[in-house]
C-alpha cells in the first residue's frame, strides 16, 4: 500500500485540497482552524508516511464520526499487514479484527484471543 492511498483513506489529502495547503504544513496542538477529527486524521497520515515498524495509536478515532472511524479503521487494518499496530482504546468495536486483545482490569493485564 502506498503512502498516498493511506493518506487518502485518512481523508488527509481531501483536507489539504479543500484548504489549499501543501504537505509542508506544520501541525501543532493549538491549530484552531482544525477540528479534533481533522487533527487526528492528519496525525495518522503523518505517522504512516514515516513507514514505522511499530505504530502505537491511543484512541485514534475518539474525535471522529462513525463513517470516518470506519474509514480510518480500514486503513489501520491494511497497515497492520506490514506494521505492528498497538491500538489502545476504550471502544470495543475497534478491536474485533485484532490478532490479540489484552484488557486491563484493576491494574491487572488479561490476555484474550
Amino acid at each position: 500500500m502506498s503512502s498516498l492511498s493511506i493518506n487518502d483513506s485518512s481523508n488527509a489529502m481531501a483536507w489539504f485540497e479543500k484548504n489549499s495547503r501543501n504537505l509542508d504544513l506544520v501541525l501543532t496542538e493549538k491549530m484552531q482552524q482544525l477540528s479534533g477529527g481533522e487533527r487526528q486524521r492528519l496525525a495518522l497520515a503523518r505517522a504512516v508516511l514515516r513507514k514505522p515498524s511499530l505504530l502505537i495509536l491511543d484512541e485514534p478515532t475518539s474525535a471522529l464520526d462513525k463513517q470516518t472511524e470506519g474509514d480510518i479503521m480500514k486503513t489501520i487494518r491494511e497497515l497492520a499487514n506490514n506494521t505492528i499496530v498497538l491500538l489502545i482504546t476504550h471502544n470495543p468495536s475497534l478491536i474485533h479484527d485484532s490478532d490479540e486483545v489484552i484488557t486491563m482490569d484493576s491494574g491487572r493485564l488479561h490476555a484474550r484471543d
